[in-house]
């Protein structure tokens, strides 16, 4: 039996979040090696490209929880850093379209995950806006809309509508103004 550190695993983490940050923002054209040629499904396939604004906004969330003596904390960048690489990448897609063809579910889940996070770094006016923001995305894509006009195996989409109602929600009730609706 091997005993392992509990501080390897962190040091891996650590390694991809710097790795990760110069990932290219376009997805890979063509499959992996290990996937089959032979191997059909039924369902079209899809990338797992995740667009940069949305890992980044990940980042940024799980950093600003890391205590700031570990050794994480040290070898990674400050969660206000890949916060703001994220909302730039944010408002390229929402703006201009982005690289990835415009607003997509996971713009959707970006601009509320920076809600949380800049509402846990005390910017509340900035976590009204990014919660604004992603409900007026949400509604633009009708993700209020139900499963059998929209077709939604996972629910993700109206995971993230309820994920985004509630986030705004609760913000603005942080702030003591309405919700919008």
């Amino acid at each position: 039996m091997t005993l392992t550190s509990p501080l390897a695993r962190s040091q891996d983490k650590s390694r991809f979040l710097r790795w990760s940050a110069h990932l290219p923002s376009h997805p890979h054209p063509h499959p992996p090696a290990s996937i089959s040629a032979t191997t059909t499904t039924a369902a079209p396939t899809t990338s797992p490209h995740l667009p940069p604004a949305l890992y980044l906004a990940v980042f940024a969330l799980a950093a600003s929880y890391l205590a700031p003596d570990s050794p994480l904390a040290r070898s990674t960048h400050a969660p206000h850093v890949f916060a703001h690489a994220a909302r730039a990448h944010l408002m390229r897609d929402v703006l201009l379209g982005g690289a990835a063809g415009g607003v997509t579910l996971e713009t959707v889940q970006a601009a509320v995950l920076l809600a949380l996070f800049d509402w846990g770094s005390g910017a509340l006016a900035r976590a009204w806006t990014l919660s604004a923001l992603a409900l007026a995305l949400a509604l633009s894509l009708s993700l209020h809309l139900s499963a059998s006009l929209a077709p939604d195996p996972n629910h993700l989409k109206l995971r993230t509508f309820h994920a985004v109602l509630i986030v705004h929600a609760l913000v603005a009730l942080r702030l003591d103004r309405p919700p919008l609706t």
